[in-house]
């Protein structure tokens, strides 16, 4: 800014020393390049003032966010995070939930425990009673299958899974 007030008097010195001139002339090419410099430079100053605006809200999340991921961390308070959702992969011992458009990977612990709910049935094949679990290993979790895992957020900001149930397809109502 400073330079442009430099260069604006240097062409305002100038135009006093061409006095034989036109004034009409030279004034009208100095009004327009006194306007541009406050239109570009107003317009400058306003565009990172609303970006600081915008960006506000999102710093002042992030920071939640992370107070939140340390709480969750160290907490001898909050011992599990749970997770529900639609098995999309299972890859090694890393499990794959969706829901409503949102997906999280999930390291399951090597003595995690596994149960399955298994709707009991009657001789007819109709449905009867509650759903009772029974223990079952890793390799029974299928792509499809609903699943509620519940977690602990390691330091390192991975979710390590302690508890998987498996919940069985729900029977269609006719």
């Amino acid at each position: 800014m400073l330079r442009l007030f430099v260069g604006l008097c240097e062409i305002r010195y100038n135009i006093l020393i061409f006095k034989s001139m036109n004034n009409k002339v030279l004034i009208i090419p100095v009004v327009i390049i006194i306007g541009l410099g406050i239109f570009f430079g107003g317009g400058y100053l306003l565009g990172v003032s609303q970006e600081n605006k915008r960006l506000e809200p999102q710093i002042e999340s992030l920071g939640k966010l992370a107070d939140v991921s340390a709480a969750l961390t160290s907490s001898k308070l909050i011992t599990t995070i749970i997770a529900f959702g639609k098995v999309t992969s299972v890859s090694g011992r890393i499990v794959t939930l969706a829901a409503r458009n949102e997906s999280l990977q999930v390291s399951i612990k090597q003595d995690a425990k596994i149960s399955s709910l298994v709707s009991p049935t009657a001789t007819d094949g109709s449905v009867s009673g509650f759903p009772q679990e029974m223990a079952v290993e890793f390799k029974d979790i299928k792509v499809g299958d609903s699943l509620n895992i519940n977690m602990k957020m390691l330091p390192d900001g991975q979710l390590e899974g302690s508890l998987v149930v498996i919940f069985p397809v729900a029977p269609i109502i006719q």
